[in-house]
């Protein structure tokens, strides 16, 4: 199973994803695996944010809607979005999703693109992965009605057929908040299946001083290792 995220937080987000293989969370040898934002999709296209150019995430993702409608805007289309001196105001996501459903031909037409974009992200790591299910969540996947069909028209038309085939399209049950709640999940996981009750994660070390250091399971109960940190 793979799970897709156009994630929002402070910066309005990218495009991110989680492996569930062999049921747990496959995180790679430093714990980044998943960051198929970060891909090339065209190597002179737009300046990411990581400092490459052409990244998936400039083209399938929360901002990359936001600037398509910009551009739009600046381009003179008619939008009931709100616009300010003839830019683009401030717009999220819901207020992004009313205007589709309202008929708004220029959020319609961006919608549409961005959803095309996001089916060739899951028609390829359909075909280099062969998962059972895709699973789309964060801020974009409040806009699910008007971006699947387009995705799976894309995949459906890109991805191997007998892979395509095994592979559901659906939308996560927490939507907006599946990657909080997938964060929440995956510390909660770790601390229940080696619990260490005999060391709490906030604990005073040997020479009296308090320590926020994180407390890593070990095979030795006799042993006690401390990841490295600052003493405070």
């Amino acid at each position: 199973m793979w799970g897709l995220n156009a994630h929002a937080g402070r910066r309005i987000g990218g495009l991110r994803a989680g492996i569930w293989l062999d049921d747990q969370v496959y995180r790679g040898a430093i714990g980044f695996a998943g960051e198929v934002g970060h891909t090339t999709f065209l190597p002179d296209g737009p300046l990411c944010n990581c400092g490459n150019r052409g990244c998936w995430e400039t083209f399938a993702s929360q901002k990359a809607l936001i600037e398509r409608l910009r551009a739009g805007v600046a381009a003179g289309e008619k939008t009931s979005l709100p616009v300010s001196g003839g830019r683009l105001a401030d717009v999220t996501m819901p207020l992004i999703v009313e205007a589709a459903r309202a008929g708004d031909p220029l959020v319609l037409s961006a919608l549409e693109e961005v959803g095309g974009y996001l089916g060739l992200v899951i028609a390829n790591l359909i075909n280099t992965f062969n998962p059972n299910m895709v699973v789309s969540g964060g801020a974009l996947s409040l806009a699910d009605t008007f971006l699947l069909p387009p995705i799976r028209r894309t995949v459906a038309e890109r991805a191997i057929s007998w892979a395509r085939e095994a592979a559901n399209i659906v939308v996560a049950a927490h939507r907006f908040d599946s990657c909080v709640m997938g964060g929440v999940a995956l510390v909660l996981h770790d601390m229940l299946s080696h619990p260490r009750l005999d060391v709490p994660v906030g604990r005073r070390s040997s020479d009296g001083k308090f320590s926020r250091k994180v407390v890593m399971p070990v095979t030795d109960p006799k042993r006690e290792i401390l990841t490295s940190g600052q003493q405070i």
